[in-house]
């Protein structure tokens, strides 16, 4: 069965609320998933003023995903602390969908290959959509030097990827561990709520 996910805001200390998560997880379900929104680069905050709290540190709100399956033993666990460590959940929303756009420009047909494949193979419940590239060889460029303005090689492009939140997710850190990240520029997520 899919694992589905809701984003939970927790008005908290960062270092606190990621703490009592991470011994929670070890304690009750080691195998679950869950995702930061702060200091990760993976998911974007939906608001402006949200940000600027964040970063002038105003509020204390951590934000994360997490597998609805242990949604309920974390409220639970949450609310017995509640008195001791002062944290409390203050909002919890479904996500329905996730998306991130992306665009890469590359010089080596080996590395482009392998981003080819990435692409080609996406997680099932993934659609990559509004793809626009060109692929480019030239045997008459010098082949030497980066800086120069013609490549024997070049594959430039730009799409969105859109679907589950895990699958999305998925694939994004698979581009951004693969050998080809240097030359991709993954926005961060943006989460789509029911």
């Amino acid at each position: 069965m899919k694992k589905t996910f809701s984003e939970l805001v927790i008005e908290g200390n960062f270092t606190l609320v990621k703490g009592f998560l991470m011994g929670f997880i070890c304690g009750v379900s080691p195998e679950s998933k869950y995702f930061f929104h702060r200091k990760t680069g993976i998911i974007r905050r939906d608001t402006i003023l949200g940000l600027v709290k964040e970063f002038l540190e105003v509020e204390d709100y951590v934000y994360i995903s997490l597998e609805d399956s242990i949604i309920d033993d974390f409220k639970k666990a949450v609310d017995m602390a509640k008195i001791r460590i002062g944290i409390r959940i203050k909002d919890i929303k479904k996500i329905k969908s996730a998306e991130f756009k992306f665009s890469f420009e590359i010089f080596n047909e080996k590395l482009a290959s392998e981003f080819k494949a990435i692409l080609s193979n996406p997680p099932h419940d993934v659609e990559i959509v509004d793809v626009k590239h060109f692929e480019k060889i030239d045997k008459d460029a010098p082949s030497i030097g980066y800086r120069s303005e013609r490549h024997p090689y070049h594959y430039k492009g730009k799409g969105i990827v859109k679907g589950d939140f895990e699958d999305v997710v998925e694939l994004f850190m698979k581009c951004k561990r693969s050998k080809c990240s240097q030359f991709l520029e993954c926005d961060e997520i943006n989460l789509n709520f029911e």
